[in-house]
């Protein structure tokens, strides 16, 4: 086994790029998300009212410093799926949890060594006769974007959909050695 490549390979960067510069990845929230606005409809429970200005006041004290906002802790409001990677002497996987989602619904691009995996989903509510007394299932859409390693096959990634668990499978190629040499160390 070539320990090599093992080696940890920051798939995040680009991701942690856009966050340290306060520039959030784009995520369209759902249209009744409490959080959009400071004002919170009356018949919300008083704790949780505590609960989203407490997080509110701290989002804004914090925003200057460039640090995520509390709501990114808890996966609340906007949906990040979260995701797995890990790799063999063969290749890398990536799950990515994303219940309740279609085929249809999600989209994997490739632009040079940047993986964009994208997800949108629609209401599609039919409102006549019905009258709704809780809605908690949000619509909207994420991204999230992965930092390839030169050792990667791009035209062999495989992905599939398994009871909400994107999957994809990427090979991996047999890099030349890159050339060292040996810096002689002087006497002073």
């Amino acid at each position: 086994m070539d320990l090599k490549k093992l080696n940890p390979w920051n798939w995040f960067k680009h991701e942690e790029k856009h966050q340290s510069e306060g520039a959030p990845i784009p995520v369209q929230r759902a249209e009744n998300d409490l959080s959009r606005s400071s004002a919170m409809p009356e018949d919300v429970h008083p704790v949780l009212r505590m609960h989203h200005e407490m997080n509110r006041l701290f989002d804004e004290a914090f925003r200057a410093f460039a640090w995520p906002s509390s709501s990114a802790d808890f996966n609340w409001p906007a949906f990040k799926p979260r995701l797995d990677v890990s790799g063999s002497d063969d290749g890398y996987e990536i799950s990515l949890d994303v219940p309740g989602y279609t085929q249809d619904e999600l989209e994997i691009e490739l632009q040079d060594d940047l993986l964009c995996i994208r997800g949108r989903k629609h209401s599609e509510r039919e409102q006549k006769g019905k009258h709704y007394y809780r809605v908690e299932r949000q619509t909207g859409q994420f991204q999230r974007v992965l930092n390839l390693p030169e050792d990667v096959a791009k035209e062999g990634i495989q992905a599939r959909l398994e009871q909400g668990v994107l999957h994809l499978d990427i090979p991996r190629l047999d890099l030349p050695e890159k050339p060292s040499r040996r810096i002689e160390i002087k006497r002073a």
